[in-house]
């Protein structure tokens, strides 16, 4: 069994975050409607664009992506990687 996300890609205010929402079972379309959900009722947004970019297969990813998990809002099937600063960001401040 593989390790699948729909992805998408949202502005907001001139800031992109990064969505993925889980794929299983889960159609192009429902993966829309439960990222539009979060973003109006948890997120609290009424204007954004928000585009799909596809399936993320993450067998080949790099092991250290894990190591940032810690950073997404964790919303049950949907995971909001927003405008966080990076650690060599924050030890600039």
């Amino acid at each position: 069994m593989s390790k699948k996300d729909h992805v998408f890609m949202v502005n907001v205010n001139c800031k992109i975050w990064w969505i993925f929402c889980k794929f299983k079972d889960i159609s192009k379309i429902e993966a829309y409607q439960r990222v539009e959900k979060v973003l109006i009722d948890k997120k609290n947004l009424n204007s954004y664009d928000l585009y799909y970019l596809g399936n993320l297969n993450y067998e080949d990813m790099d092991p250290e992506v894990a190591n940032l998990l810690p950073l997404y809002e964790k919303y049950e099937t949907v995971w909001i990687l927003t405008d966080h600063p990076t650690v060599s960001q924050e030890n600039d401040s």
